[in-house]
């Protein structure tokens, strides 16, 4: 998931950022602490150029990286969205239990909870990419953000909107 940082649609815009850092590849056999790419994503934010473009890229080269077939039922796309050892919670760096993403059902319609540091955009690329390529249950959705989606903040919800193949 880290190298989706050196390798995405605009990887000439944020691998220097990470090479400042120290960090021009990666080893995949090292650790690399998580708040570095957290420092990355906040000066992203802050330089205020092109933000929602990088962090989308960043979040959609994630799912490039990934093996990942389609998802039987809803339960299993919930199982790699939410386990402890799953995209964030486990897979990325020690994180609280309430620090994670929560998937829910509420009248027949599946929200999203991006309830990490990570921002919003980046989730959004994620699953704009991820649910282009995978179905669940035989179906396809599209990731519609919050209509008070704070874009390069966290903490926002997303309908997984059911859409026509």
């Amino acid at each position: 998931m880290m190298s989706a940082w050196l390798d995405n649609q605009l990887a000439d815009e944020t691998r220097p950022r990470l090479a400042k850092k120290g960090i021009e590849s990666l080893d995949y056999e090292a650790y690399y602490p998580f708040q570095i790419f957290l420092d990355t994503m906040r000066e992203i934010v802050q330089e205020n150029r092109n933000v929602t473009m990088q962090l989308v890229a960043i979040g959609k080269a994630v799912v490039e990286h990934m093996q990942i077939d389609d998802f039987d039922t809803m339960e299993d796309f919930e199982t790699l969205l939410t386990a402890p050892d799953g995209l964030y919670h486990g897979a990325l760096r020690n994180a609280p239990t309430y620090e994670n993403y929560v998937l829910e059902q509420h009248d027949g319609e599946f929200y999203f909870l991006n309830n990490t540091p990570v921002s919003n955009d980046m989730v959004f690329g994620f699953l704009w990419e991820l649910l282009n390529h995978v179905r669940i249950d035989g179906e396809y959705y599209t990731p519609i953000p919050h209509e008070h989606y704070p874009s390069n903040e966290r903490g926002s919800i997303f309908l997984l909107e059911l859409r026509d193949a």
